[in-house]
């Protein structure tokens, strides 16, 4: 199954990390699209810095030029995480979820048809952000 059970060996399969991965990008992606629809019930309902919606517009922006794809693309995408995980959020009355990985996980609970997604179906994504920000150098 790709996990090695004697000493010394590596513990992740070669190319897995591209499943954890995608968890991230899943969560950076919400905020995306919220950001550039502010008609979305749940736009007024993000906690926003000025930074962090700085980092969404640098990201949104370099998506949509061809020119910045690569590397400043890489750099965008962290400022992003970096925005969304180093800051301190607090709850307000407006905020209710102040922290906006939260917000995004429950807006991925939540089925096309309005009803929760099962405890198996969250758990694996729940895991894999988890994993990402614990390896994080």
């Amino acid at each position: 199954r790709g996990i090695h059970h004697t000493p010394m060996q590596p513990f992740q399969v070669d190319g897995s990390w591209d499943n954890y991965q995608r968890a991230l990008y899943q969560v950076i992606l919400v905020h995306v699209r919220l950001y550039n629809d502010p008609d979305h019930p749940f736009y007024s309902k993000v906690p926003r810095t000025p930074e962090f919606d700085a980092a969404l517009k640098a990201l949104y922006d370099g998506v949509n030029d061809k020119d910045k794809l690569g590397k400043d693309l890489v750099d965008c995408v962290h400022d992003v995480l970096c925005q969304m995980f180093l800051t301190e959020w607090q709850p307000s009355e407006d905020y209710i979820i102040a922290d906006p990985t939260i917000l995004a996980i429950i807006l991925f609970t939540i089925n096309g048809d309005t009803t929760w997604k099962s405890a198996d179906q969250v758990t694996p994504f729940i895991a894999k952000i988890k994993k990402m920000l614990v390896s994080a150098p």
